[in-house]
């Protein structure tokens, strides 16, 4: 609203206010318990948010919501305290009145079309982005006519927000973390490759935001918040933009480590308070790290990739694996015997401290193998992809295989001689307390969300 004044919306109905210029934050009473997606001052005391089941307006600053609609969209834009627009899945309407009345566009959407991006620029021109369909949606009188403008830019990638300071200049983000400009009203855009993502992943940039003509912000995924002061010409990370970290490992309370994409290896040796930076000498996604003791460890990773340190991180060694299927996870028993799942149904396995390594298929090659876990040297158990678990009693000459979930299993860990659990998608979590004969399904409380190791 100013320099002090604030408002942050999230899921759950969250809203959060400071008075202070963010030193201080308070929560405020919310109408909703759904996720609230968008919040818009036009002044200090008219405001305006938008979330997945409602629309609500405030009238004193922020600290009290009175609800317009009993349906919802992501984004909502405001010219003054009359005139705004709001987008939604297929939907984009505007109001004259401060949000007394809705006035539908009448625009035609394709199944499942959303209006991600929408900006009043002034009392006649609205502008909206969609993702699905890919078009500009714009009006220069007030909503009479409309323009739908198709745009190729993105192509494979997911527009995921737009915003526009004038009728004629606006950025829009995607999925992939692409910037896009736009200097004719979103009639052409050209792809600012001043800015480019450290590593191909989903969910860079989530939205996008317009101060004046040469301050403009971008957030996204893992905190990122990149952000522009000449209009677009440079691009600078203020934070986030980093790399996925994919397995840990703890060889004692105060010492550990963390692997993940293009290589990455991080050590920390207080309790994870610092983290450093080792160079892996690869630039492949590491997936899992394992250490045998303080200075041996171990780490695998995509394309078959498995290095190996004997001084306790500081160097790594790259060894052959002989696949280029994907290692998912490893473990070790001893100094000379370990084993590692992969993509494609296989496991590969060493018994001589990883100098050689041989291959074994123990599902059909469709199967994803994603986790592993050894009680001792004849019993081990994998999971994967459908909830299938394989258990060997003899060092992995045999395996059986049960299938105890339609959720992909991702981790499997032994607690004790006989208690062993696996977490996956979906918030899956399950007991064994006979050593994998039986399991045992544990409360489900977080749907939404992809359990991917445990430890």
């Amino acid at each position: 609203m100013n320099l002090n004044t604030g408002i942050v919306t999230g899921d759950s109905g969250t809203i959060i206010r400071t008075s202070n210029g963010g030193t201080n934050w308070n929560k405020i009473t919310s109408p909703a318990q759904y996720f609230l997606y968008d919040v818009m001052f036009p002044s200090d005391l008219i405001g305006y948010i938008i979330g997945s089941g409602a629309m609500f307006k405030s009238t004193n600053g922020g600290l009290n919501w009175l609800q317009l609609t009993n349906y919802g969209g992501f984004r909502i834009d405001f010219i003054n305290d009359s005139c705004g627009a709001i987008g939604g899945t297929q939907r984009l309407q505007y109001t004259t009145n401060g949000g007394t009345n809705w006035i539908s566009s009448g625009i035609s959407f394709n199944f499942l079309d959303q209006v991600v991006g929408i900006s009043q620029t002034d009392a006649n021109t609205i502008i909206g982005i969609t993702n699905i369909s890919r078009r500009v949606l714009k009006t220069t009188n007030k909503g009479i006519n409309w323009a739908e403008i198709p745009f190729a830019a993105t192509q494979d990638d997911i527009p995921r927000a737009s915003s526009f300071i004038n009728s004629n200049t606006g950025y829009m983000v995607t999925d992939f973390g692409e910037i896009f400009k736009s200097i004719n009203g979103g009639v052409n855009w050209t792809v600012d490759a001043s800015f480019t993502t450290n590593y191909s992943r989903l969910g860079v940039f989530w939205d996008v935001c317009t101060f004046d003509t040469n301050l403009v912000a971008v957030t996204g995924g893992g905190g990122t918040i990149v952000k522009s002061t000449n209009a677009g010409t440079n691009w600078d990370i203020q934070a986030g933009n980093l790399r996925t970290l994919k397995g840990n490992y703890f060889t004692d309370e105060n010492t550990g480590y963390s692997v993940g994409y293009e290589g990455t290896i991080l050590k920390t040796t207080n309790k994870g308070s610092d983290w450093i930076t080792h160079n892996s000498g690869i630039n492949n996604h590491l997936n899992s790290v394992y250490f045998v003791n303080q200075n041996t460890g171990y780490a695998v990773g995509d394309t078959g990739t498995i290095i190996k340190t004997t001084n306790a991180g500081d160097n790594w060694v790259l060894q052959s694996s002989g696949i280029t299927n994907n290692i998912n996870s490893v473990t070790f028993v001893d100094d000379n015997f370990g084993m590692a799942a992969v993509d494609s149904g296989k496991i590969v396995k060493t018994t001589n401290g990883g100098l050689n390594w041989q291959q074994q298929y123990i599902l059909p090659e469709a199967y994803q193998l994603c986790g592993i876990d050894f009680l001792n040297l004849n019993t081990g158990i994998v999971v994967g992809q459908s909830g299938r678990i394989s258990k060997t009693t003899d060092a992995g000459t045999t395996w059986t295989v049960q299938n105890i979930s339609t959720n992909t299993l991702n981790s499997v860990e032994f607690a004790d001689s006989l208690n062993c659990y696996t977490v996956g998608t979906n918030g899956v979590i399950f007991k064994t307390t006979n050593q994998g004969i039986n399991w045992v399904f544990q409360l489900q409380q977080y749907r939404i969300f992809k359990f991917c190791k445990i430890s």
